[in-house]
């Protein structure tokens, strides 16, 4: 005699009134999720009324930022989770900021429209640079030799400041050959030279369809392509966008 118990199936008239039931349910419940999906959603204060909203999904590169939409904090961001999707926003235009300690708050103001996700990436400058230091002597452990220590920077490579050091002896120091290497790039080469060759590398960095204001010798520093101007002013570098608000 077998004593396994067997399951026996559902006989065919429940499955039949179980599959209508759970049909019957999606279909009601159809018109309800796709006017949900595309942003329509209940006004409180009028419960029979619908309106539009829209949705902001902003990323973030650094964990542990705090995301801030209307000076509201929405996230805290995670390891695995350093980006959030805000909905249900009123059209109009929202102010996000995302901050964190020891770095620059990052604040932009977007605009949603009905039924659309405005997407942002947001980046956080730290407060103090970092900067990987290539100096012309390192030990023989590799750690770069620097007269004086960073006080307006901070370095992701291991630093050893020193005023005097020797090349024999048991704490002797070699030539770095990563800064002989880069310093043969720039051997020779004239002021205006250099400004060519920033130029061409600006173009480079927008790519083929860069433009210039004019043909001057402004030419070389100063690139428009796809609604964004690169110029340079002194020893710095600008990015303005002159496209349209919509994009």
């Amino acid at each position: 005699m077998d004593e396994r118990i067997h399951v026996k199936p559902l006989p065919y008239k429940t499955r039949q009134r179980t599959f209508g039931l759970l049909f019957f349910v999606f279909a009601l419940s159809l018109p309800f999720l796709y006017l949900y999906a595309t942003g329509y959603r209940f006004d409180l204060d009028k419960p029979t009324t619908f309106i539009s909203t829209g949705g902001i999904y902003v990323a973030v590169e650094r964990t542990g930022a705090d995301i801030y939409i209307d000076n509201e904090l929405v996230r805290e961001t995670r390891t695995f989770r350093k980006a959030f999707y805000a909905q249900s926003l009123d059209a109009g235009t929202h102010r996000v900021h995302v901050q964190k300690d020891g770095y620059h708050t990052w604040v932009k103001e977007l605009p949603v429209s009905k039924h659309l996700v405005t997407e942002a990436e947001a980046f956080n400058l730290p407060l103090v640079p970092q900067v990987r230091v290539i100096s012309k002597w390192q030990s023989a452990t590799g750690t770069m030799i620097v007269s004086a220590p960073l006080t307006s920077a901070s370095s992701t490579n291991e630093l050893l400041a020193t005023t005097t050091h020797s090349t024999k002896g048991p704490h002797a120091v070699k030539e770095n050959p990563e800064f002989k290497s880069l310093s043969e790039h720039f051997v020779g080469m004239s002021t205006s030279t250099k400004t060519e060759a920033s130029g061409h590398q600006l173009k480079d960095l927008l790519g083929t369809n860069g433009t210039s204001t004019n043909e001057s010798e402004q030419a070389t520093t100063t690139i428009i392509s796809g609604g964004v101007k690169l110029y340079m002013s002194d020893a710095d570098v600008f990015t303005t966008w002159i496209g349209s608000f919509e994009e």
